[in-house]
């Protein structure tokens, strides 16, 4: 019986790796590019994040949102405002690029059909109860949802992704480009 359960055990640690490696590969793909561009959307909203470094750009019909390394820039499109503050926190959900980026060693994977389940080891480090991952035929993200610490949970839906993109500048926000908007800080 002593050998029947150290079989199961090493059937289940290597089937653990071998799920830990698919979804490593997954997110290596966007920490080994010098940027990287998705387009996604929830539903009715369509969004572009543009990431280069630390840097990122987050562009929807309402609401761009941009940083530079330092400062986030929020500019709300429909109000003409622009709130400015610092970045805050290094969850999964406090910085976009964090989303694709994850250390799975953060993380218990469980398979389930086309589904990764990712369950965090130490939920308030990471920010979230659970990630959910579809992965399409080029073993990329194509659907992607979060079920946070508190609220109601998120899915996007990924249409297109780009690595090392070549045409790509460091983002930095620049009040000229937002005539009339009022500009809030809270630094």
């Amino acid at each position: 019986m002593k050998i029947v359960a150290m079989i199961s055990a090493a059937l289940m640690t290597l089937t653990a790796s071998a799920q830990e490696g698919k979804i490593d590969a997954v997110f290596n793909k966007f920490k080994d590019s010098n940027s990287f561009k998705i387009e996604f959307s929830n539903g009715y909203n369509r969004f572009v994040l543009t990431s280069k470094g630390e840097t990122f750009k987050v562009e929807n019909t309402r609401t761009d949102i941009i940083y530079d390394g330092e400062v986030l820039y929020s500019i709300n499109k429909k109000s003409s405002e622009i709130i400015i503050e610092e970045l805050e926190g290094d969850g999964v959900l406090a910085n976009p690029i964090n989303m694709f980026t994850l250390n799975t060693s953060d993380f218990t994977i469980k398979e389930v059909g086309d589904l990764y389940l990712l369950t965090p080891i130490d939920r308030d480090k990471v920010g979230v109860e659970t990630i959910t991952l579809t992965l399409n035929d080029k073993r990329e993200i194509s659907k992607l949802s979060f079920i946070p610490i508190s609220g109601e949970g998120v899915e996007f839906t990924v249409n297109n992704i780009s690595y090392n993109l070549a045409d790509i500048a460091n983002f930095k926000f620049s009040k000229k480009e937002y005539p009339g908007f009022e500009v809030i800080d809270f630094r």
